[in-house]
């Protein structure tokens, strides 16, 4: 494999967790070419997660599959008492590509998805992109984790869709309807004639 970039990732220390010894090869192989050296690896959450504690890695690639409950360890590491990074970029690997799994794992506190079967290339983005758009972790009563909302917009073969952007970024992209039926709240919302004389007291309409 040649180069990706110009990226020096020597130095980057990764823990790797995954129970298939063929696929844990492949990325262990594929991060090696990419310039790592110090990879660990895991064959289920609790070795990854004792591995994690003994010595915390710069950046976290974990399976979720049947038989290895990759959300599960995501969340001990944002949550547990005994993590020793819960800021750490976890990447979560996984066959589970519908909206909704792509959710949970979010909703987890990814900070990335990449989904099987992959490619040198898509792994590379996963890494660029947490180097390069890094988010605030944010903490309320349900979650703890990375911020959901992308700020800096995508336009790779991986963009969201309309249908799994965010509201704001919804309505920015559509056309806007200048009408007098404009939704309320909006710059531009006008009242129809109609809605206008339904709303006039029975006094005023007597009146005029």
């Amino acid at each position: 494999m040649g180069p990706l970039s110009n990226y020096n990732l020597q130095q980057l220390s990764v823990l790797v967790v995954e129970k298939h010894d063929t696929m844990r090869r492949i990325l262990v192989g594929i991060l090696h070419a990419m310039g790592m050296r110090d990879i660990r690896q895991g064959t289920n959450p609790d070795e990854g997660f004792e591995a994690f504690c003994e010595t915390p890695a710069d950046l976290v690639f974990t399976d979720w599959a049947p038989g290895l409950d990759g959300i599960g360890l995501l969340l001990k590491i944002r949550a547990d008492d005994a993590s020793p990074d819960p800021f750490v970029p976890v990447i979560v690997v996984s066959a589970h590509t519908e909206l909704r799994h792509i959710y949970q794992a979010r909703d987890a506190g990814m900070t990335e998805f990449l989904g099987k079967s992959f490619k040198a290339k898509l792994i590379y983005s996963r890494i660029c992109s947490v180097i390069e758009r890094h988010r605030v972790f944010i903490r309320n009563r349900s979650f703890f984790g990375p911020d959901r909302r992308r700020r800096i917009r995508f336009d790779g073969p991986d963009r969201r869709r309309h249908v799994n952007r965010a509201g704001f970024d919804r309505r920015s992209l559509a056309m806007p309807f200048s009408g007098t039926e404009r939704r309320q709240g909006y710059p531009t919302f006008e009242e129809s004639d109609l809605r206008q004389r339904q709303r006039i007291l029975p006094s005023e309409a007597e009146d005029s």
